[in-house]
């Protein structure tokens, strides 16, 4: 696993890019976790989300994890195999649409026990939530859309939450997930 991983976070100004210290748990968890309202990071680039102009490179820093809409991993691979064997839970994949602090963001949502939004929202999703697959649109165009294999979201920012159809796989089969999402 990881000891430190690479990630933006979106802030209500300001988009950070930085590497966030892992300490052998998955970033969700360390985002989830309520023992810290701060989220240490290092190698911290600081841009102006409205004009993407860097005003800042800080060897470290702390961020307040309330005021974190959106993580989103940079690099391609997120899962932390040593937990996946231990968290194995089968859940049905959605397709999700959301509006996080003016962002569009669009993927997949696992879960095990409803296909209700509202459900979802207040009794299977933590204050930060995987979507995986996700694609977040910065500008509204197609040209200004980035796509993660996941986007982790913090629910308290959410403008819009739609739950959509099952994910269907190439045979018309409703895919399920081996488990919740794990992330390094």
């Amino acid at each position: 696993m990881q000891d430190e991983l690479p990630a933006i976070l979106v802030t209500n100004e300001h988009l950070l890019s930085a590497r966030v210290p892992l300490r052998g748990h998955r970033l969700l968890d360390v985002l989830n976790d309520r023992s810290t309202a701060f989220l240490s990071v290092t190698d911290v680039q600081v841009f102006r989300r409205q004009c993407n102009t860097c005003i800042a490179t800080l060897p470290k820093a702390l961020v307040q994890k309330t005021n974190i809409a959106l993580a989103i991993p940079a690099i391609d691979k997120h899962e932390a195999p040593g937990q996946r064997s231990r968290t194995f839970v089968s859940k049905r994949r959605y397709h999700a649409s959301l509006i996080v602090l003016g962002y569009e963001v669009r993927g997949e949502l696992a879960l095990s026990g409803t296909d209700d939004s509202l459900g979802a929202l207040c009794q299977e999703l933590g204050t930060f939530f995987p979507v995986p697959d996700g694609a977040v649109s910065f500008d509204g165009t197609q040209f200004g859309r980035s796509h993660a294999q996941v986007v982790i979201v913090n629910k308290e920012h959410l403008s819009l939450f739609q739950l959509g159809d099952p994910v269907a796989d190439k045979e018309g089969v409703h895919k399920l997930s081996s488990s919740g999402i794990d992330l390094s």
